[in-house]
Formats: C-alpha cells, sequence, structure tokens
C-alpha cells in the first residue's frame, strides 16, 4: 500500500509540475534582442576617408535562442556581417557593419539596415547617419 501511495504521489506530482505553472509554454518561450543602440553617428567624415567599421551590440535577454533570418543593407555604401547560428538566451554578438562613404554625394546622410529576427520584436531598423564634408 506504501509503495501505490508513493507511486500516485509522484505521477500527481509530475502533473502538477507540466500543467501547474505554465511558465514553460510556447507562449513563454521568446527571444528577446535587446540592442545597445540602433543609432551610430560617425559626425563629419570625407569621402575619401575609406572604409571604416562598426559595430551594433545585440544580446539575447529571452529564453529562447535568437536566430537572424534577414539582415540588409538600404544601400551599397555598407558590407554586413551577423551571426548565422542561433544565439543562445543570456549571449550576446554583434551586427558588423563595413562603410564606405567613397559613392555618397556631399552633405548629411542616413543609411538603414532592417533586421528581421525570431525575436519577440520581429523586425527593427539600425542606421548610421552623419555628414559628408564638401
Amino acid at each position: 500500500m506504501k509503495r501505490i501511495s508513493s507511486i500516485f504521489f509522484i505521477i500527481l506530482y509530475s502533473i502538477s509540475i507540466c500543467h501547474g505553472d505554465d511558465t514553460l509554454s510556447e507562449k513563454n518561450f521568446v527571444a528577446k534582442a535587446n540592442y545597445s543602440y540602433k543609432n551610430i553617428d560617425i559626425g563629419e567624415t570625407d569621402k575619401s576617408s575609406g572604409e571604416r567599421k562598426y559595430q551594433f551590440h545585440v544580446k539575447n535577454t529571452g529564453n529562447a535562442p535568437l536566430v537572424f533570418t534577414y539582415v540588409h543593407a538600404s544601400c551599397g555604401c555598407m558590407r554586413l556581417t551577423y551571426p548565422r547560428h542561433p544565439i543562445a538566451p543570456g549571449d550576446s554578438t554583434t551586427i558588423s557593419v563595413i562603410f564606405n562613404p567613397g559613392n555618397l554625394t556631399p552633405g548629411s546622410f542616413n543609411r538603414g539596415i532592417t533586421v528581421r529576427s525570431n525575436a519577440e520584436e520581429p523586425a527593427i531598423h539600425l542606421s548610421i547617419t552623419g555628414k559628408i564634408k564638401e
């Protein structure tokens, strides 16, 4: 009898863990991309200054792996590199931008980067701004 009541208690305990608290349900299993900043202002630069590298820092503050599904620059003046593997919860990564102002016209500029992922906020917009000297 003692053995049967122990087995019954274990089964009841297992059911309460699985169904009593909904913290591990699919709707609560989500990646959260936390960007340190969404705009980089490079200030004033010359067209002849050449390529420069900038980085957007991202931390996955969720409880599911973060996966970038689409990262695209708005112009050919930027080359992007980003992780193609899942970013574990709590881990950080970078989206690297190599920016070349050589073909931009003098004056202020604002160039965008579209980032899509499986994060809670699935699409965000990053930007690089500044001014090209005449």
